[in-house]
C-alpha cells in the first residue's frame, strides 16, 4: 500500500473513532485538554497565539480561544484560500468569526499578526505521535504555512486515543514541538522527520 492510501485509510478510521466518543466522555476529555493547554508554558508565555477553531469531532478549542481572550492575549485564527494557501488574521471577539471554507469558522478581519520568537501556533491533526509526528486533514495547509515559518513554535492538540506509536509520514510533513492531550504534555526533542 502506498503512503497516500495508508494516510487516507487511517484518517477515515480515526475520524470515525473520534466521532463515536460519547458526549459525556468528550466533555471530560475536553476539560482535561483545556486545563493542560492553558497551564502550558507554550500558552502562558506566548505573545501571540495562532489558534484554529475546532470542528468535526476535534478536541474543543473554543473554550481555549475564550480563555485567551479573557487574558487579553493576541489571537489569530486561520483562513484558507482557493490557491491552497492559509493565512492567520487577528481577532478580538468571537463575533469576528463567520463560516468559511469547509463550513469552518474563519476570521472576518484583515490584520495579519506579527510572528515573533514568542508566537505559538496550535496545529490541528487527526492524530499525532509523542515524538511530534502529525497526520493532518490532508489539505497540506499547515505544512505549507509552517514551511514559510520554520522557527515558529508549534503545538498539537488531540485526545490521547489519537496519540499513536507511529504514523505514515512524507518528507514534507511537519512535526510539532509539543503535543497536548487530556492526560499530559509531550515535548519531543526530535521526531526524526523534521528536516
Amino acid at each position: 500500500m502506498d503512503i497516500l492510501t495508508e494516510k487516507k485509510q487511517l484518517r477515515t478510521l480515526l475520524r470515525k473513532k473520534r466521532r463515536e466518543i460519547p458526549e459525556d466522555l468528550r466533555g471530560k476529555l475536553d476539560e482535561g485538554i483545556f486545563r493542560n493547554v492553558t497551564a502550558s508554558e507554550e500558552f502562558c508565555n506566548a505573545d501571540t497565539l495562532l489558534l484554529y477553531v475546532s470542528c468535526k469531532g476535534e478536541a474543543d478549542t473554543m473554550r481555549i480561544l475564550s480563555e485567551a481572550m479573557r487574558l487579553q492575549k493576541k489571537i489569530a485564527v486561520p483562513k484558507c484560500f482557493e490557491n491552497g494557501e492559509m493565512q492567520f488574521f487577528l481577532i478580538q471577539s468571537m463575533e469576528e468569526l463567520s463560516p468559511g471554507a469547509y463550513g469552518i469558522l474563519e476570521p472576518t478581519g484583515t490584520q495579519i499578526p506579527q510572528i515573533t520568537k514568542d508566537t505559538v501556533c496550535f496545529v490541528p491533526g487527526v492524530a499525532f505521535t509523542a515524538r511530534g509526528e502529525r497526520l493532518g486533514q490532508g489539505g497540506g495547509y499547515y505544512d505549507r504555512f509552517l514551511e514559510k515559518h520554520p522557527t515558529l513554535r508549534t503545538v498539537g492538540i488531540c485526545y490521547s486515543d489519537m496519540l499513536l506509536d507511529t504514523l505514515p509520514a512524507e518528507a514534507h510533513d511537519k512535526c510539532v514541538d509539543a503535543v497536548i492531550t487530556e492526560e499530559m504534555i509531550h515535548r519531543p526533542q526530535d521526531c526524526g522527520n523534521c528536516g
